[in-house]
């Protein structure tokens, strides 16, 4: 398996044939619906193998903001983000992480106060930018809150921070 650049987009080229298609075709028109909103919480999922929950910096991810509506983000496969805005109170994601495996479990968890959450709580979305590897996948997304940038990238079908 051969390894994967990252092409990280300039927030000015949004009039960009493929970006433009990406915003309006898969996640465009829900993302933007955030911009201008607060981000008020942060859960984060995490392996738990018998009492080690391992890394904190990598699992799906719900960030909430101020309308209660929540970007979920996770990983379809080892090259393949998996974004989407879902409604307030709406649990539904967390289904596919119902399981155990030789004693191990995924476990929801507070993340507002671990990088690079903490930095951003209760600011304003200002921008976000698709992030694509050579094969013009998206493998991640950056989130832009005030003059802070939280890139939220996949790495052998994680998000991590």
């Amino acid at each position: 398996m051969c390894a994967r650049s990252r092409t990280l987009l300039p927030l000015g080229v949004r009039g960009h044939a493929e970006l433009r298609a990406f915003r309006d075709g898969i996640i465009g028109v829900v993302v933007e619906d955030l911009l201008g909103r607060s981000l008020v919480a942060v859960e984060r999922l995490s392996w738990d193998s018998v009492g080690d929950l391992g890394r904190r910096d990598r699992g799906p991810a719900r960030l909430v903001f101020d309308t209660g509506h929540a970007l979920v983000l996770s990983g379809t496969t080892a090259w393949t983000l998996d974004l989407q805005v879902i409604e307030p109170g709406d649990d539904s994601w967390l289904g596919g992480y119902d399981y155990e495996l030789d004693g191990g479990r995924w476990v929801l968890r507070d993340a507002a106060l671990e990088p690079p959450f903490a930095d951003v709580l209760g600011t304003k979305l200002t921008a976000w930018q698709p992030v694509f590897d050579e094969m013009n996948e998206v493998i991640g997304i950056r989130l832009v809150f005030g003059e802070t940038e939280v890139p939220l990238i996949l790495d052998g079908g994680e998000v991590t921070t």
